[in-house]
């Protein structure tokens, strides 16, 4: 009875702990609770004036044995695109935002999968960015070469105009044939800190 009890009290420790953390900890940056998040506007800057810019279209299967010999943080390329024009660049970064903007505030319940088919990799500066996108499941992995890492919740809208720049440019797109089903579960922060 008194395991049961341990088990018990550290459990709705660690729910009270989760539930207690402020609100923009789940959503990207604000300047206050009413604003919408967007993305930080050093990474922002970062894709749009950046030097090199690449979309990626991927394998959402992790490949964790690196089998490919051409991966973008752990996920097989199924091909890519240098992303020259400014025009198309704006675009991309804009349906981002819009994206990520669309999410709102508050806390939410991740969907338990991470199926990345998407990625970005920008650099600028000596400093580089990779965005791993899974717009299935509505979550953005973004690291960087200075050692911050953000998470951003997006809507699904953004995929359109990603996948038609891929076309365009001739780049398979990923399939569905590996998604898994979507359920539910907390996000912790506690194994990687996110900054947003």
């Amino acid at each position: 009875m008194k395991t049961f009890s341990k088990c018990v009290s550290i459990s709705l420790v660690l729910a009270g702990l989760a539930m207690a953390q402020p609100v923009s900890v789940f959503s990207a940056e604000t300047n206050n609770a009413a604003a919408k998040p967007h993305l930080p506007p050093g990474v922002k800057s970062l894709l749009l004036n950046a030097d090199e810019f690449a979309l990626f279209s991927l394998d959402p299967e992790p490949d964790f044995e690196h089998k490919s010999t051409n991966a973008f943080v752990n996920h097989a390329v199924l091909g890519q695109i240098k992303i020259i024009t400014m025009t198309t660049r704006t675009s991309l970064v804009a349906a981002l935002d819009e994206g990520i903007g669309g999410m709102g505030n508050g806390l939410a319940l991740l969907p338990d999968c991470f199926n990345p088919r998407h990625g970005v990799r920008a650099r600028k500066n000596g400093e580089t960015v990779e965005f791993l996108i899974c717009f299935e499941c509505e979550q953005i992995e973004v690291y960087s070469s200075k050692g911050t890492n953000w998470f951003f919740r997006t809507t699904r809208n953004p995929a359109a105009v990603f996948n038609r720049v891929l076309k365009k440019g001739g780049v398979p797109l990923p399939t569905n044939k590996n998604a898994k089903a979507l359920g539910l579960r907390v996000f912790s922060a506690m194994k990687q800190q996110y900054y947003f």
